[in-house]
């Protein structure tokens, strides 16, 4: 959470160096907001402003998109286990993920859903990657 009651400039540095260091390809980011009910709300006054979490939550993002995608780019060539989890009538690839959560898209068809096949990987995109059908 970004942007968290007296959460100072400094702070939200050790943050984002904090993400550099670790090389997450992964995270769930939010901007806080107070919310009636909660402590935070009761006792905290939310001081930094709407823009200031908005301009941290998109810096921790493009910290987060050069790691994913650095990350992906590792793994062209590599064969992961994948579960079919859909096919795209669309583009006739399939997709799932790796046993390491990586969103994997390939060629392949609608019987395949709910299979474990392998796939070789072709191409790194931010948030997912391209492979080729190995087999089952």
């Amino acid at each position: 959470i970004v942007g968290f009651c007296g959460e100072t400039e400094q702070q939200f540095e050790g943050t984002r160096r904090l993400y550099e260091e670790i090389e997450w390809d992964m995270a769930y980011l939010a901007r806080y907001s107070p919310r009636r009910g909660t402590t935070s709300f009761a006792a905290w006054e939310d001081d930094v402003s709407r823009e200031e979490k908005a301009r941290r939550w998109h810096v921790l993002n493009e910290v987060l998109e050069r790691c994913s995608i650095r990350y992906n780019e590792s793994l062209i060539g590599k064969t992961l286990e994948v579960l079919v989890e859909k096919y795209n009538e669309e583009t006739g690839e399939c997709e799932g993920k790796s046993r390491e959560n990586i969103v994997v898209q390939f060629p392949g068809n609608p019987d395949m859903i709910g299979e474990l096949v392998e796939s070789k990987i072709t191409k790194a995109l931010t948030w997912s990657v391209k492979g080729a059908e190995v087999g089952i």
